[in-house]
């Protein structure tokens, strides 16, 4: 996925930026639950992980979700021409079928001390089926949420109030903080770290990360980017 670079503030570059984690992390998922059902289980080393990974990638996606169908359709509904609001809609809450049940049921039994491969099973065919909608989902959105289409439809004093209040909403709801945001930083290729570290409370930054939440997030590192070993 081709993240758009600008200079300053960008909600399309915000916006693609959360795709671009989410993907990664689907993929990752994926991978991982596939290769751990030709093993027959989750390795005890690495369980706790990716059990924290799924769950930051159910909490990220339900977020960003949430702001677009309560906050950026309803917005730029009228402002970009022919923005396909219901289709949207109606493919986020195919997703949430797959998201909920991630949440409710796959999650609390690879939680149990009595995990069983129907589980796995279980996860990998959520995961997948949510797959399938995914990336054509995120290609017509981005097709309408471009930099042209989104950023240049409003002035740049309300682009950042926008960006300020959607930041806002996703810290509410990305939590607990500890492990989502570190999740998301290190989801996403070093190149594009700094944009969205401007997204971020100015008391984190990535040498808080990598020190005071250090503890919490460690278990997840086996999934996020290679070169996140050599930065603890």
């Amino acid at each position: 996925m081709v993240i758009d670079m600008v200079d300053g503030p960008s909600l399309a570059t915000d916006l693609n930026c959360t795709h671009s984690i989410i993907t990664r992390a689907l993929d990752v998922a994926i991978e991982h639950c596939n290769k751990s059902l030709n093993s027959g289980e989750l390795e005890e080393s690495t369980k706790k992980g990716f059990i924290d990974y799924v769950q930051c990638f159910h909490t990220v996606i339900t977020t960003h979700h949430h702001l677009e169908t309560q906050m950026v359709f309803p917005y730029f509904k009228d402002k970009i021409s022919e923005l396909p609001v219901d289709k949207l809609n109606l493919e986020h809450g195919k997703i949430g079928k797959f998201l909920f049940e991630i949440d409710n049921v796959i999650i609390p039994d690879l939680k149990s001390a009595m995990l069983n491969k129907s589980s796995l099973k279980q996860l990998y065919k959520s995961l997948i089926g949510l797959d399938e909608i995914w990336h054509p989902h995120i290609k017509l959105e981005e097709k309408y949420f471009t930099i042209e289409k989104m950023d240049n439809s409003i002035d740049k004093d309300e682009m950042i109030n926008l960006i300020e209040i959607y930041r806002k909403f996703s810290m509410e709801h990305n939590t607990p903080d500890y492990l989502v945001i570190p999740f998301q930083f290190y989801n996403l290729p070093p190149s594009k770290r700094e944009i969205w570290a401007q997204e971020l409370p100015d008391i984190i930054n990535q040498k808080f990360i990598q020190i005071e939440w250090k503890n919490k997030w460690l278990p997840m590192v086996n999934f996020f980017y290679p070169d996140v070993n050599n930065e603890i």
